[in-house]
């Protein structure tokens, strides 16, 4: 009889079929463990796929962003110095009266801008 203190030796049989058992249990698992990849691997590489095409339209649409950022500028900048050379074309041609303009706009800014109204 077998007591916690003293158990009794198994078998070599009984060793044998609990070896067997753990063999047959690791090699289900494993065979489970590759049905899980298979399964998921092809979910995974869509998900990367997904990922990739999104990465790209970004960087298309930064792209054309960036371009049409630059288009606008390159306008902007064409459109102020037109203004510029307006402006000073008109000066050129009636130098009094962009005189008396400017201080009349001096004299409405001071008065605007002043503490003391009358």
């Amino acid at each position: 009889m077998s007591t916690p203190e003293n158990p009794t030796p198994a078998s070599p049989a009984a060793n044998i079929n609990v070896n067997e058992k753990i063999d047959q249990a690791s090699t289900t698992l494993h065979q489970a463990v590759d049905q899980l990849s298979n399964v998921a691997r092809p979910a995974a590489e869509r998900i990367v796929s997904g990922a990739q095409l999104a990465s790209e339209k970004l960087a298309s649409a930064k792209a054309l962003a960036t371009e049409k950022l630059g288009a606008t500028a390159e306008q902007l900048n064409c459109l102020q110095k037109s203004a510029v050379e307006d402006l000073r074309a008109s000066v050129r041609a009636k130098p009094l009266t962009a005189a008396a303009i400017a201080v009349l706009a001096g004299f409405l800014l001071s008065r605007l801008f002043s503490d003391d109204h009358y």
